[in-house]
């Protein structure tokens, strides 16, 4: 097969002229942004290199395909990156509060509805190249199913030297069994270009600043499939979770800024589950035609004190697998 590719006017051309025949090999698949493509993708190996259907491939980027038969062209226009950031910034510059105690309680907003972009709306430029990194690292989904926070206070400014204002946040956490605890945390607010923004936190996104967690357990819950399972209160700040529609990876956090996966939860069509010899899948459960299993790590990465944290944690992993639970 022969590819050539034109970028005209921001647009790709691509023309496509076909030689030998090439055979679908059904063990390929594709997975674009966490979603795995179906048998439209046409996904095929020739010579060691893996050929894949254009339109389903610019498709799932979001992209419009046209077909030119009088040239026998592919036309893909991408999606204007421009235009969406031009969009997200008027947004945020929309929500961008007018008080000081207006930005602190959009902050606690934020975390009561685990609305990662909107705390992220609200922060100062430095704060969010400090943070960016954490809240994708989340899909911009913050805080944990269980606990969840109920409510939140913001109490009156304390000003500060530098001109810079410092809020005491009331977080009321509550669960299923609603049970009710509070957590107090401080958060400072700066003016920029006549609005203001918060400034500097006491935690990061995935731990808004509790300073003694006071429930006996955390509770996973995937926003794929809805299964949940409860991990120990250890791991409360101690873990992220990258989740895609085929997989959920519960990653170490590590001081070093290493993730490697404490356990992965995959979820697959039924028709694909098959038991490998070595044993190291293990099945979960099975519902509406799709299986779930558990991986753990062959391997430690880590180095010092967090051999040991990574090391405990991968058991503890274990036995939470036994927790799991679908809806």
């Amino acid at each position: 097969m022969n590819m050539k590719k034109w970028v005209i006017g921001g647009a790709v051309l691509v023309s496509t002229v076909f030689g030998s025949a090439v055979l679908a090999d059904s063990a390929l698949k594709l997975v674009v942004n966490g979603s795995l493509l179906g048998e439209q993708a046409k996904v095929q190996l020739q010579d060691g290199t893996t050929m894949v259907s254009a339109r389903s491939l610019a498709e799932a980027l979001g992209a419009k395909v046209e077909w030119e038969n009088e040239t026998r062209t592919v036309r893909i226009d991408l999606p204007d990156a421009s235009l969406q950031k031009g969009q997200i910034s008027l947004l945020e510059k929309a929500v961008a509060p007018a008080t000081a105690k207006a930005a602190a309680e959009t902050w606690a907003e934020g975390v009561k509805t685990r609305n990662g972009a909107l705390q992220y709306a609200v922060m100062s430029k430095e704060l969010r190249d400090k943070e960016r990194e954490n809240f994708e690292a989340f899909h911009w989904v913050t805080g944990t199913s269980s606990p969840w926070v109920d409510s939140y206070k913001v109490g009156e400014g304390r000003e500060n030297k530098d001109g810079t204002l410092t809020f005491a946040v009331e977080l009321v956490y509550t669960d299923s069994t609603k049970a009710v605890s509070t957590s107090t945390q401080e958060v400072t607010v700066a003016k920029q270009d006549d609005r203001w923004y918060v400034s500097e936190l006491p935690g990061s996104p995935s731990d808004p600043g509790v300073d003694e967690f006071p429930y006996d357990h955390v509770t996973y819950e995937n926003q794929y499939w809805a299964y949940t399972v409860t991990l120990p209160k250890s791991w409360y700040g101690q873990f992220l979770a990258q989740e895609s529609e085929t997989k959920s990876e519960l990653l170490f956090q590590s001081s070093t800024g290493l993730k490697a996966p404490i356990v992965t939860i995959h979820s697959v069509p039924a028709a694909d589950w098959k038991q490998d010899e070595y044993g190291q899948l293990h099945k979960l459960g099975e519902k509406k035609g799709r299986v779930y299993y558990y991986v753990l790590p062959l391997d430690n990465p880590y180095e010092g004190r967090e051999v040991d944290a990574y090391g405990r944690m991968v058991q503890e992993a274990k036995e939470a697998m036994k927790t799991f639970q679908l809806p």
